[in-house]
């Protein structure tokens, strides 16, 4: 029988066993977080655009992703996406607010918009229309095989996806579902948050 999972969770969760501690960040603030194996943290910036689950892909974190508990594949594949997605952050103000021409600084800035994007298609793909959330998507609910989560990831990574629509990418399960989308355009997706629809 395949492994079924949450796309995100299980990328950081690093074990399908792991015990997780849920933590709701209001007016409570946990002193510590050393003590977990595994931290998911809450995204609301990720929210507000619609991309769910809303997790942040920076400040998660788990001991248990190790080649001993979830193979050298799995694990290499995290380290690239948090590279990535680190290099992203570092550069998201000045491309989102200032457009990729205020990059002119920047060494190798070819290269760094083509991160960026990257790391855009990324995190799009990492969206999924989990059964719980068909009421804010509009779309039919499903888990996909964590195999075919890694190996999507490590497509997007290895730049093979780098000239397919950014929207291909929003809420579809496997990189086969993004490449249907793309050649169809075919993947209007209407999120609500909040009380407001709007198309991701």
């Amino acid at each position: 029988m395949k492994q079924i999972t949450l796309k995100v969770f299980h990328l950081w969760q690093g074990y399908s066993r792991a015990l997780l501690r849920w933590m709701y960040a209001g007016t409570y603030r946990m002193r510590t977080t050393e003590n977990l194996d595994t931290v998911l943290t809450f995204d609301l910036d990720r929210f507000r655009s619609g991309w769910l689950p809303a997790i942040d892909m920076l400040r998660s974190r788990s001991n248990l992703l190790t080649d001993h508990r979830v193979g050298a594949i799995h694990r290499e594949t995290t380290a690239d996406m948090h590279r990535l997605f680190t290099r992203y952050a570092d550069l998201h103000h000045h491309v989102e607010w200032n457009g990729p021409d205020n990059l002119f600084w920047l060494d190798d800035r070819e290269e760094d918009e083509k991160n960026a994007q990257r790391a855009r298609r990324l995190h799009r793909f990492l969206t999924q229309s989990l059964p719980n959330l068909e009421i804010y998507i509009r779309k039919v609910g499903r888990y996909i095989d964590l195999e075919d989560t890694i190996a999507g990831c490590r497509a997007i990574l290895a730049r093979k996806y780098d000239d397919t629509p950014e929207e291909a990418f929003d809420y579809q399960g496997t990189i086969e579902d993004v490449i249907e989308a793309a050649k169809t355009g075919k993947n209007k997706v209407l999120v609500r948050t909040w009380g407001k629809e709007h198309q991701v």
